[in-house]
């Protein structure tokens, strides 16, 4: 559910800005004629970009409507386009998704300005944002800080939003900065040029960033059918670093949530062997196997106290996971190496989703979906056998089908 703070103004609520407003970032500029080049480090990738050099010239922050108006006038008075075209290419290039993208600008104020304080660069990061296509809001608060709103049709837990108009904007300047603004009362300014703009912003991962990998080597052991299999996976941990801070959203998002294209031939080469003279049904025990048994089950309300779920990248590093994570890599194991139709269900009150598979014959009692009879793979439970359709918990439950993957049945690996 979305949260809403409470307003305060309390001394104690201003203490988040202790690690709120202090970066320390190197500076890399190098000078040419009619621009001067700047050099970003985005993850595992260097990017060369062009700025007018007026940018440059201070522009003082502050956070009243006409200061603000002035602040944001002066840039567009700057050849902003520069940076901006190069903004825009690399989100295209790299086919970044919209938090990728914000973070890439972010990342770009930082190197800009190293040593202004992030409203500073957060009002640049309004500006660009905005000029990017982006229904964006500006607020202030208590007459010192900036803060970045986006529209979003997503939902999003546990995350600072306000609401206007009866659309929800979320607060990604504090995300990315992990400020607690929980009792800051917030002001939005008259002045808001973003609200002629139209694009959502969409927390949906349909890629990650084409960029290189950064790979470590994991081994897997386990036992399938009293037999010891041991593989080795190539995972890229630039997919961790990207979703280091990512905002939390509902946990389809997570198990629809590809691999990375490193990871994604690494494990479908690894585990090819293991199954490609298996008949269909053996195929999905062997993963059942191997998501119940080469990882250690740990609840996340346990482990964190709190809902937190993975992707199937995540999953594959993370030294312990629950259900939701190990779902996330079923879905991407089913997905990426059969041809066969099948549905996540979550039971609502549990944090318990399950796998069901639509096999030519059913596997223990069905799971019956819109007239179809699906065995229950569930990829935690039971925890010692490769054994299909065993139910994580008992079928009165309240459930829901939250995703219905269609694809053409046919028996064995896809090319």
């Amino acid at each position: 559910m979305r949260t809403t703070y409470t307003i305060s103004t309390s001394t104690g609520s201003i203490l988040f800005i202790l690690s709120f407003f202090f970066l320390n970032i190197n500076n890399a500029i190098a000078y040419t004629n009619a621009s001067q080049e700047i050099t970003i480090q985005y993850y595992s990738t260097t990017l060369q970009m062009d700025l007018d050099p007026a940018m440059l010239k201070k522009n003082k922050y502050c956070t009243s409507q006409l200061c603000l108006e002035n602040f944001y006038n002066k840039i567009e008075e700057t050849n902003y386009k520069l940076l901006l075209n190069d903004l825009l290419k690399y989100r295209e290039k790299l086919q970044l998704n919209d938090w990728f993208y914000y973070v890439l600008v972010q990342k770009t104020m930082e190197q800009i300005f190293p040593k202004k304080k992030s409203m500073y660069r957060t009002n640049y990061a309004w500006f660009f944002m905005t000029k990017s296509g982006y229904d964006t809001r500006l607020y202030t608060a208590q007459n010192k800080f900036s803060f970045l709103y986006l529209r979003t049709d997503d939902e999003v837990y546990e995350m600072p939003f306000l609401k206007v108009n009866g659309d929800f904007y979320l607060d990604v300047t504090s995300i990315y900065y992990k400020a607690k603004t929980k009792g800051l009362l917030m002001e939005m300014q008259k002045f808001q040029p973003g609200t002629l703009n139209t694009q959502t912003f969409s927390l949906k991962i349909n890629n990650y960033p084409d960029i290189p990998p950064m790979i470590v080597t994991k081994e897997f052991s386990f036992t399938h059918q009293q037999k010891k299999i041991k593989f080795q996976v190539d995972i890229d941990t630039v997919a961790n670093q990207l979703l280091s801070n990512y905002p939390f959203v509902k946990a389809i998002n997570y198990i629809e949530t590809p691999l990375t294209k490193t990871t994604k031939k690494s494990l479908t080469k690894a585990i090819q062997p293991h199954i490609k003279n298996l008949e269909i049904e053996d195929q999905l025990s062997f993963f059942v196997s191997f998501s119940r048994k080469a990882f250690e089950f740990k609840n996340d309300q346990i482990r964190f106290r709190r809902d937190k779920p993975l992707t199937a990248e995540q999953t594959l590093v993370a030294s312990m996971s629950d259900f939701e994570d190990r779902a996330a890599l079923m879905y991407q194991l089913i997905l990426e190496t059969t041809e066969l139709n099948f549905i996540i269900v979550e039971y609502l009150y549990d944090d318990i989703i399950t796998v069901g598979v639509e096999f030519p014959e059913v596997f223990g009692k069905p799971f019956i979906h819109q007239g179809v009879n699906y065995t229950i793979c569930d990829p935690s439970m039971p925890t010692n056998t490769g054994k299909l359709g065993i139910y994580p918990i008992n079928l009165d439950k309240d459930f829901e089908v939250i995703k219905e993957v269609m694809q053409q049945v046919e028996v064995g690996m896809k090319d």
